[in-house]
């Protein structure tokens, strides 16, 4: 996926030497980083960076949508599939800060799970049980049988059933984020804004938000805005 911004030194440059109030700029476009900060020197030499402000499930989720509108909807599965494994493990460490477990702990244990899905799943599972007496919803068996038949035998899906796909981790996702923001707004996003990319010292910063999914973004109280208006955000009808 690529991301694309206006340089802004360009931008007040020409704004303050033209002094007109409409002008024609062309695009920084750059191809998306897994830390989602991007130092860019645009064709005046002008440097500053953009920031991604979002994290990995919110941003793999983007790449999901961006790969369905350009047609690639094996990719587009991959990437929900990520985005979900990485939403488990948000919810993981925000359980562990809400409990006040000290963060070396955290991390060292993260270490021993880190490159095990199952182990984060059922870390997940477990974690959520406690906290809310009751078993998480996972995805359903048709589901979980189309990701590995995708993922593991090379099953080449429409792009109509990866967007069923995407709906499902969409509402899986934003499910459990509207029970955190409804019983524990504050301190859910204290700790949210707390892991979001940062660019520090690095001069003039230019932030881009996720499209699909972005907890910065609510109306009447919650993220949750639906999945038809995910796909509007990227054109897809």
């Amino acid at each position: 996926m690529k991301i694309q911004q206006l340089c802004p030194h360009c931008v007040k440059s020409k704004f303050k030497s033209s002094g007109l109030s409409t002008l024609l700029f062309s695009f920084e476009q750059r191809q998306l980083s897994d830390s989602a900060v991007h130092e860019v020197t645009c064709d005046k030499g002008h440097s500053f960076v953009i920031v991604y402000n979002g994290l990995k499930f919110e941003i793999l989720f983007d790449v999901a949508m961006s790969a369905i509108r350009d047609g690639y909807a094996r990719e587009a599965v991959s990437s929900f599939v990520a985005s979900l494994e990485r939403f488990y493990e948000f919810y993981i460490k925000y359980f562990a800060y809400s409990t006040n477990v000290d963060e070396r702990s955290l991390l060292n244990a993260w270490k021993s799970i880190s490159n095990q899905s199952e182990r984060q799943l059922g870390a997940y599972i477990f974690l959520y049980l406690v906290k809310n007496k009751k078993e998480p919803e996972l995805l359903h068996n048709k589901n979980t049988k189309f990701r590995n038949s995708v993922i593991h035998k090379g099953y080449i899906p429409t792009i109509e059933e990866a967007l069923i796909f995407g709906e499902s981790i969409y509402n899986l996702i934003m499910r459990v984020v509207t029970e955190l923001e409804d019983s524990e707004g504050k301190l859910f996003k204290t700790y949210y804004q707390s892991q979001l990319p940062r660019a520090i010292d690095r001069g003039w910063v230019v932030n881009e938000s996720p499209k699909s999914i972005n907890l910065n973004l609510t109306k009447e109280g919650t993220s949750n805005l639906g999945f038809e208006y995910a796909k509007k955000q990227f054109c897809i009808v």
